[in-house]
């Protein structure tokens, strides 16, 4: 009887998994879209000093909910997004600007901020260049070779399903795609909403309160009967779009 059970209960779970996780795959994005008018926006042309003062700007709006997330829209001289900037574009920016560090894109965080601590303690020593001077430096770099630019990697179209978006954001790693249509960039989709959504999912399965057979928890007919009934709900929770 118990090898039934745990043969019932085995089967239930692939059942249950499999059907949920197609479902879950077949939703379509367009739920999860922020159209690009949902972002602060700064020019092609910006400096990486404007950069910086537009990205503590639109991170205070982000944290009053104002923005979804802490992102820059980089718009061309037609108004068209071309890419987007975040705080990590800022550091790359002066890694490349900062020839005498050793960072590497394993290393950065501590070797680039020696190599910076470095120079400001020579520059603030007797008889040095006024710091000034090097503040200046950080003006006249632009930020266009920096920006994230659409790629095959990191657009899906807004007809796309979950399925891709998955396969993006786990290959990837990206914080965001671009949602294009006709080749034009028309939001964004933020992975953190589709962990959360991912998260929810996993968490309503009734497999949740099922228990795990080899951990010496077993499920009763009353327990597979509800899981049974959590079949349907699940495909109705997950109904596309």
């Amino acid at each position: 009887m118990a090898c039934t059970t745990h043969h019932l209960y085995s089967r239930l779970v692939d059942e249950l998994y499999s059907h949920g996780r197609r479902n879950l795959e077949r939703l379509k994005i367009k739920k999860w879209i922020h159209p690009v008018d949902n972002f602060p926006r700064i020019s092609y042309r910006a400096s990486l000093m404007e950069a910086v003062a537009a990205l503590k700007k639109a991170d205070a709006s982000c944290q009053t909910g104002r923005y979804p997330q802490r992102t820059l829209l980089v718009y061309d001289a037609a108004g068209s997004i071309i890419g987007k900037l975040s705080p990590i574009d800022i550091v790359k920016a002066l890694e490349s600007h900062c020839k005498s560090s050793k960072a590497n894109m394993g290393r950065w965080p501590a070797s680039l901020f020696m190599a910076l601590l470095e120079k400001l303690g020579k520059h603030l020593l007797p008889g040095c260049t006024p710091l000034a001077e090097h503040w200046q430096k950080a003006h006249r770099i632009n930020m266009l070779p920096h920006i994230k630019r659409s790629s095959s990697s990191n657009i899906i179209g807004t007809n796309d399903t979950m399925e891709l978006a998955f396969h993006l954001f786990a290959t990837g790693r990206h914080d965001s795609l671009f949602v294009v249509q006709k080749n034009e960039i028309k939001g964004l989709l933020l992975f953190a909403d589709i962990y959360e959504e991912i998260s929810t999912f996993l968490q309503s399965c009734p497999l949740a309160q099922l228990g795990d057979p080899d951990m010496g928890l077993t499920a009763t007919d009353g327990d597979l009967s509800k899981a049974t009934q959590g079949l349907s709900a699940i495909a109705s929770a997950t109904k596309t779009v």
